[in-house]
């Protein structure tokens, strides 16, 4: 190899240092020179207000650097000292260096944009599919159609719709019917329906307005409340608007943990049901019949394969779906006159009916994870207001032919009151089934939201052994609010009255009157007619959310309290009195 030493520009020889590695390549990073030295060398950053197509060219295209006419010593310093060589090239001669000087704009090989910098991580921001964002899907995201992986159509949006809210809380609605009366009880449903529907359609334009005024293609829900607070008429929030995302993220955790825990009592109700069913005396104690269901949800809980939990919620559904018809076949079995019960129970229930209807119209969760993923997003709304318009009218029927069918014989389930036969014991079983099975779907929610705190907590542990141990952890807490709080409906009642009455109820409308602000050319009719909804909604929620808390704690503490309580998997104590007559 030779030793001999290539003059530079200036007719100096280059150190030792800068010829170790005997030759020189290409300038590996140019961005790092940028951060050195200003005065020779410049990296263009495109600005974020460029034309559509920039964005894409700065993510996936090489990028261009300017080298000044006259090359200081300093420059050439710089480029032999601080970027790795290859020994098979050659040094730069003096042509080379000229030939550099002189030309406007150097194409440098495709590089990775700099992580650190926020202009180039706001041209990289990619959609919720992992495509790369652009300028044009920023701005005209509801009128083009995304591309990437993982996108789902009209029909798999509607189907995943349906699945969220058909659950444990539709089989405890009757018996929140019999809170309310058979008239007051589809009246108020058909209310809080409504006002439930129009709050997710508030929540979707509050997001779509947000993305165009931050120019970014998706928020989720607390994202969304980061944003309208940033924006927002409070000057004193944007500073801490993160806040916003904190409480939303706090409310999703309490509400879903509090989901899993009600799937215990749902199995031990049911197990006990279908043992009665066979004429089998239940031979467990009150807490060991809970207890026996925690290691099958615990192992369930450590998968983390999402491929495969799809294939578990696919029988999940079949499973449910098939319990729901034989509930609907024995409700319409003999339907009896409904003018034995009364039209409206006393006004000092209906803060208990308000928690476990809110619990079952609270989709409000899954609508902009929907929405994010939509292949075309302009048919969401109508996807929306379709699926939960049918979802609603289930609800009331469900409801009133249930109520209507056992009337004082309505268990905190439904499924608890099916007839002593063969298929019903076996649609018990689907149910049970179904909501073990769904634990782990929505066991994800607080997975997804606390596991990126985990790690930024406890760097340097191990991620999988980190994420296996709070999992568990999870569950073990789940474990103990079912042990603590087993009654079914008092359970949902509890969780709809304080959490779900915010997210579906409090929040959107805060969220659209905040976003509102930020909006030009908006009617005052417009305006009025928003405001109006938005006063509604929050009476209708800080109401019975707040009544329904009290009522749902005092419930639970006179539940402890009462001699009826001792056997708790079974809650007679809140069941409405049955005078028995002997023939």
């Amino acid at each position: 190899m030779s030793d001999e030493k290539t003059p530079l520009l200036d007719g100096t020889e280059p150190t030792r240092n800068q010829s170790t590695a005997s030759a020189l390549t290409e300038l590996t990073n140019p961005d790092d020179a940028v951060a050195t030295d200003d005065t020779s060398i410049e990296v263009f950053d495109q600005d974020e207000d460029d034309d559509v197509t920039s964005v894409n060219q700065a993510a996936g295209q090489s990028q261009s650097i300017s080298v000044s006419a006259s090359v200081s010593q300093s420059a050439r310093n710089l480029w032999t000292s601080q970027h790795k060589f290859q020994a098979s090239s050659t040094l730069p001669t003096p042509s080379s260096y000229a030939q550099l000087a002189d030309a406007n704009i150097t194409q440098i090989p495709e590089q990775e944009p700099p992580t650190d910098r926020r202009s180039s991580f706001r041209r990289r921001r990619l959609d919720s599919a992992g495509s790369v964002l652009t300028r044009g899907s920023i701005v005209s995201i509801l009128g083009e159609e995304r591309t990437g992986e993982n996108l789902i159509t009209w029909y798999q949006c509607l189907a995943h719709l349906l699945k969220s809210m058909i659950g444990c809380g539709l089989l405890a609605l009757p018996f929140a019917f019999s809170l309310a009366g058979i008239l007051g009880g589809p009246l108020l449903m058909s209310l809080l329906a409504v006002i439930a529907l129009v709050a997710m359609n508030f929540l979707v334009d509050a997001s779509r307005h947000m993305c165009r005024v931050e120019e970014r293609s998706y928020m989720d829900y607390g994202d969304l409340a980061e944003s309208v607070l940033r924006h927002g008429p409070l000057t004193c929030m944007r500073d801490h608007c993160h806040i916003g995302k904190l409480l939303i993220n706090i409310l999703l955790v309490f509400t879903q943990l509090s989901f899993c825990a009600t799937y215990f009592v749902f199995l031990a109700q049911t197990v006990d049901s279908v043992l009665t069913d066979y004429g089998i005396e239940n031979p467990f104690s009150d807490r060991i019949l809970i207890c026996m269901f925690l290691l099958p949800i615990a192992l369930l809980s450590l998968i983390r394969n999402l491929a495969f939990l799809a294939l578990f919620s696919l029988t999940a559904n079949i499973l449910l779906f098939f319990g729901l018809g034989v509930i609907i076949y024995s409700v319409l079995d003999d339907i009896p006159n409904p003018r034995g019960l009364r039209a409206f129970e006393p006004i000092g229930d209906l803060p208990l009916f308000f928690g476990g209807a809110i619990y079952v119209v609270e989709g409000i969760g899954v609508v902009l994870p929907l929405e994010n993923k939509m292949k075309k997003p302009e048919q969401f709304k109508k996807v929306l207001n379709f699926g939960m318009s049918f979802v609603f009218l289930l609800c009331v029927l469900f409801g009133f032919l249930g109520y209507n069918k056992y009337r004082d014989l309505i268990k905190p389930s439904i499924s608890l009151n099916l007839p002593n036969t063969w298929y019903c014991s076996a649609a018990k079983i689907a149910f049970a089934v179904a909501m073990y099975v769904t634990y782990a779907l929505q066991f994800l929610v607080p997975i997804r939201i606390l596991t990126p705190w985990l790690f930024r907590t406890f760097p340097d542990a191990n991620s999988t052994l980190s994420e296996y141990l709070f999992r568990l952890m999870l569950v073990a807490i789940t474990f103990l609010a079912a042990i603590l709080i087993p009654y079914l409906n008092l359970f949902i009642e509890l969780i709809g009255s304080f959490a779900s009455s915010s997210l579906a109820l409090i929040l959107p409308a805060l969220i659209c009157e905040f976003s509102m602000c930020s909006k030009k050319n908006v009617s005052l009719f417009k305006k009025c007619v928003f405001r109006v909804l938005i006063f509604i909604m929050l009476v209708i929620g800080f109401a019975g959310g707040l009544m329904g808390t009290l009522l749902s704690v005092k419930s639970i503490i006179k539940a402890f309290t009462a001699e009826a309580s001792v056997n708790l998997i079974k809650p007679t104590t809140f069941m409405p009195d049955v005078t028995i007559l002997a023939d």
